[in-house]
């Protein structure tokens, strides 16, 4: 579906009445289509793909890791605070270590909530194994906060993981343009099978305008060569015509381009 969308293959569609929309913009609408696209691709990584994608959401180096992805719940609903009978986080990892509790933003729109954030992890700490036993809670919990967080955060991450100390609770904040640029430093170095994983969350992110990261200043040490150490020497010695004062400066702006046209640094990649 995500290649249909990606390439203009899936026609339009009527929403409630509306104009007709392309998939292509209801993509860019829904931060749900942009979470399933995300995480429904994780479980097709190998292992060491996992463990990379897991790192860069929980990136504090914590011991111990998270480990091997069990399963991925995608909007569970779990015990109600304050009087609703659920809560519904977007997704919920289950790790060999550790549940990873994800709250979604879309990169525009939607700001993080403290109060959400808080109502979510207490209704991750009260789900008991009373039915299935599948909701019992380890002692490890990370909560991830992906897109639009505050600037102030960290204080409400430090109060939040004192009060629940005894779950080891952990909360991150990460934004969607640093997943991005981590996905795609992992692209660079990948020669297996998880490229093709990579490749298509790149795609996704370019429709949120996510761009590919600046290319770093050590790109440009390679093109050095090309460049005559003497270049002052090389405009200088451009034959100037003695004429009048007006086109004698036109003539200076058409040597100056003479001269850089001769040495072109493909300076479209930092474009």
């Amino acid at each position: 579906m995500l290649k249909a969308i990606l390439n203009g293959k899936t026609g339009r569609i009527s929403i409630g009445g509306d104009r007709d929309q392309s998939w292509h913009e209801l993509f860019r609408l829904r931060e749900d289509l942009l979470t399933a696209a995300f995480f429904g691709r994780i479980r097709y990584l190998s292992l060491t793909g996992e463990r990379n994608v897991l790192s860069l959401l929980t990136p504090d180096n914590l011991k111990p890791h998270p480990g091997a992805i069990e399963d991925v719940l995608f909007w569970p609903k779990l015990n109600g605070v304050l009087g609703r009978s659920f809560v519904e986080p977007d997704v919920l990892i289950r790790c060999e270590n550790a549940l990873v509790l994800i709250e979604v933003k879309p990169p525009f729109g939607g700001r993080q909530s403290a109060e959400q954030w808080e109502n979510e992890i207490e209704g991750l700490v009260r789900q008991t194994d009373k039915d299935t036993g599948e909701w019992d809670v380890p002692e490890n919990i990370h909560f991830v906060a992906l897109g639009n967080n505050a600037s102030d955060w960290r204080n409400v991450a430090t109060q939040l993981e004192a009060q629940y100390v005894d779950y080891g609770l952990v909360v991150h904040a990460m934004e969607w343009a640093a997943i991005s640029h981590g996905i795609a430093e992992l692209l660079d170095v990948e020669d297996g099978r998880d490229r093709a994983v990579y490749s298509d969350w790149l795609d996704a992110f370019a429709l949120f305008g996510l761009v590919e990261r600046p290319l770093p200043f050590s790109d440009l040490l390679p093109f050095r060569e090309k460049i005559s150490t003497n270049w002052r020497r090389q405009f200088i010695d451009l034959p100037l015509a003695i004429v009048k004062p007006s086109v004698a400066k036109d003539r200076d702006w058409a040597s100056l381009l003479q001269l850089t046209n001769t040495s072109k640094l493909k300076i479209e990649l930092w474009a």
